[in-house]
C-alpha cells in the first residue's frame, strides 16, 4: 500500500503534466526519476532493518520493510514503462505481467512471445528460499541483510546509466520506437 501510493504522486506531478504538455510525445527516459529514488531507498532501508533486526523493538524493521516496498516499487514500475515506451514491439516480456492482471490493458501481441521478465523472476522467486536459508543461517540476519544492501548498492547506477544513456542505445537499435 505505501508503495502504491508513493508511485502515486511522482505519477501525478512528475510524469501527467510532462506528458500532456507533450501531446503524448515524450521521451521513455522520462519515465525514469523515480527509478532514481527507489534505487536509493534499497540500501537506504536495508542495511537498518538488517542491524535493527533483534536488537531494537519489532516496529524498527517493521518500518524500514516498508521503506523496501516502497523503493521496490518505485524501481521496477519506472522500469517496466520505460521498457514498453522505448521497445513497444518487443515489450511483451515487460507487459506480460500486467497483461495478466489487467485484462482490459491488453495490447495487439503475438500469442507465442516467451515471457522472459515473468519466467526470470518465477525462476529468481523459486530459488531465493533455496539460497536465503544458508545465507541467513550462515551470515545471520544482520550480515545476510548487509550483503543484500552492498548488492542493492551496485545497482544504483542503472537507472542512471539509462535515463543518460537511453536515447544513444535506442538509435542503435533496430527494435526501439524511434528517439523522441
Amino acid at each position: 500500500l505505501i508503495g502504491l501510493i508513493t508511485l502515486s504522486i511522482p505519477r501525478r506531478y512528475w510524469w501527467i503534466p510532462r506528458y500532456d504538455a507533450a501531446d503524448g510525445k515524450i521521451a521513455p527516459e522520462l519515465r525514469l526519476p523515480p527509478a532514481f529514488v527507489g534505487a536509493l531507498c534499497l540500501p537506504i532501508c536495508l542495511f537498518p532493518f538488517a542491524w535493527s533486526s533483534g536488537r531494537t523493538h519489532w516496529m524498527a524493521p517493521v518500518a524500514f520493510s516498508s521503506v523496501f516496498s516502497a523503493g521496490a516499487t518505485l524501481l521496477f514500475s519506472p522500469i517496466i514503462n520505460y521498457i514498453q515506451d522505448a521497445y513497444p514491439d518487443t515489450a511483451a516480456s515487460a507487459l506480460a505481467d500486467a497483461m495478466l492482471l489487467f485484462p482490459e490493458c491488453r495490447m495487439e501481441a503475438d500469442q507465442n512471445i516467451v515471457v522472459a521478465n515473468d519466467f526470470f523472476r518465477s525462476v529468481f522467486g523459486a530459488a531465493m528460499p533455496i539460497v536465503a536459508s544458508p545465507l541467513f543461517k550462515n551470515l545471520k540476519v544482520d550480515w545476510g541483510c548487509s550483503l543484500l544492501g552492498f548488492i542493492s548498492l551496485v545497482f544504483i547506477p542503472i537507472p542512471i546509466f539509462l535515463y543518460k544513456f537511453g536515447k544513444v542505445a535506442r538509435k542503435h537499435s533496430k527494435y526501439a520506437q524511434s528517439p523522441v
